[in-house]
């Protein structure tokens, strides 16, 4: 509603503003504990908020998974098979083994567009865009930081059961939530999205069982270096929505 009323850059400004609440909460932890303040925002709390939000991005998996059912049915089974059924090293990865199915039927059925991929250039750099600061961006988007925090802390008691470790103590919940409120402000400097704690990666931990955080460290490089290469995420824009979606399904499960 932010970028609608006054623009992309002034939602980037609310963005920046209202991530201070990270810090605040980040604060109020690191003086009165966890435990104190995890006991405001019991499961029966956190958890429906995890769920509304997860219920909000199922219509964007179905809309795009409807695009072509037979390209997302595909794709979901196939991740779906590979999960149950596989072993070892395909057991870590079904999610792009699926994804990987369903963009070979596409390119049999003729069902691929490659041309953002064959116009892309095979090096640039993103386009940066600096914030700016509106009371009224900054008035809608505040209530929102809110919800995000407590997502993020029913997501780290979530992450921590799926883990058998206590994030909330170690590394401690004021630190997940300073450097999720800092790591947010940069995107926003650097003209990027909100960033927040995504509910589907604790599944997909769950089912992969990879729980090394240099796996993400090095997935974060990689995705900076593909950021780097525009034919690359041209590849990307090949992939049909479809796909994607049918990908999202079973992420949101």
């Amino acid at each position: 509603m932010a970028a609608e009323l006054y623009g992309l850059d002034y939602a980037r400004g609310g963005i920046v503003v209202a991530r201070i609440l990270y810090l605040v909460f980040s604060w109020l932890v690191s003086v009165y504990g966890p435990e104190k303040i995890v006991s405001f925002f019991p499961p029966v709390v956190t958890g429906p908020i995890i769920i509304v939000i997860s219920m909000t991005l199922a219509p964007t998996a179905i809309n795009m998974a409807s695009q072509d059912w037979l390209l997302s049915m595909v794709t979901l089974l196939v991740i779906i098979s590979v999960a149950i059924f596989s072993k070892g090293f395909l057991k870590v990865i079904p999610v792009i083994i699926g994804l990987a199915a369903g963009y070979v039927l596409a390119a049999i059925l003729g069902r691929v567009d490659y041309a953002p991929m064959l116009e892309a250039a095979w090096f640039g750099l993103p386009q940066f865009g600096l914030p700016k600061f509106n009371i009224g961006a900054i008035l809608i988007v505040a209530p929102i930081a809110l919800t995000t925090v407590v997502e993020h802390m029913g997501d780290v008691l979530a992450m921590s059961g799926v883990i058998k470790k206590d994030i909330a103590k170690d590394p401690g919940l004021h630190r997940t939530l300073a450097g999720d409120g800092v790591a947010i402000t940069i995107s926003a400097f650097f003209g990027g999205p909100a960033n927040t704690t995504y509910s589907q990666n604790t599944g997909v931990l769950a089912l992969t069982k990879v729980f090394d955080p240099k796996v993400m460290r090095i997935a974060a490089i990689i995705t900076i270096g593909i950021g780097l290469i525009p034919k690359l995420t041209g590849f990307t824009d090949t992939i049909p929505r479809s796909i994607i979606g049918g990908a999202e399904i079973f992420c949101l499960e």
